[in-house]
């Protein structure tokens, strides 16, 4: 079983986003993924294929991947917005909230979804992040055996970041599942101490584990500096681990802020 995890931020932006959406789609199928973690998700007015197509960026990828390859004919998708975005009203120039502009997770899955669900984390107004922000999971089948994925894209205040980091564990313990990975996008460096709780709640750095001389860097794509993008693995899982490695995209439009995808790969088929 091979997972992707990839942050969609500015990905299908500007005029290049039939390019980068068509090396996204190559990566995935060449790399034969079977479940994908995307954070960033967007649906939103400015996006080509919102406009062409009425679909977020995780509903395009997936309509195309079951035009280029039979594997993902019957792949299933769950997505949850995390935040919506206002605009200005044309009369009354007052900012609304649009359910027609918003940003959130989403995970694509070749296995059935048995079961999935949203966590929403607790919001700071004072923060300087002004993004509320979700934790998801889905729980796919294979076989007679299941697998639960968490996705999650915590926040860029350091200051909130321990409280992210502690309902998100809260959740996966009230779920309790016997076999799981979390991925995302924690925004944090493994230095900072709250990498520290989840190491504590029966959970690895999947990275740090199968490659413990490498740096992982994760972002910007082209010129990596930091490794904000994560999987943890717990303990139950740990024995089926064949590999992670990164993906460069090689976008080389402006934008600085894009991620590199990081793939696993798990012996449980």
């Amino acid at each position: 079983m091979k997972i992707l995890s990839l942050n969609l931020s500015e990905y299908g932006n500007g005029i290049s986003w039939n390019i980068d959406t068509d090396k996204i789609l190559t990566l995935i199928i060449s790399s034969n993924i079977d479940i994908i973690a995307l954070q960033n998700v967007r649906f939103a007015p400015d996006l080509p294929m919102t406009r062409m197509n009425h679909l977020n960026t995780a509903e395009y990828l997936l309509q195309e991947l079951t035009k280029r390859d039979d594997k993902y004919r019957n792949a299933q998708l769950i997505f949850n917005p995390s935040v919506y975005f206002s605009r200005r009203d044309d009369q009354t120039k007052n900012k609304i909230c649009c359910s027609a502009n918003w940003e959130g997770l989403a995970i694509i899955s070749i296995f059935p979804f048995i079961e999935t669900g949203t966590r929403c984390l607790s919001f700071n107004p004072d923060s300087i992040d002004t993004k509320r922000r979700i934790t998801q999971y889905g729980t796919v089948q294979y076989g007679k055996k299941c697998l639960t994925v968490f996705n999650t894209h915590l926040t860029i205040d350091h200051n909130e970041a321990q409280s992210n980091v502690e309902e998100t564990i809260s959740y996966i313990n009230s779920l309790n599942p016997r076999k799981y990975l979390l991925t995302g996008t924690f925004n944090f460096t493994p230095e900072n101490e709250c990498l520290s709780f989840f190491l504590s709640s029966d959970m690895s750095d999947l990275w740090s584990k199968m490659r413990p001389t490498e740096d992982g860097y994760t972002c910007p794509n082209e010129y990596p500096t930091r490794r904000i993008d994560y999987m943890m693995i717990n303990s139950k899982l740990d024995p089926y681990v064949k590999n992670i490695e990164l993906a460069d995209l090689k976008i080389t439009t402006e934008n600085v802020f894009r991620h590199k995808a990081i793939i696993s790969e798990f012996d449980i088929l």
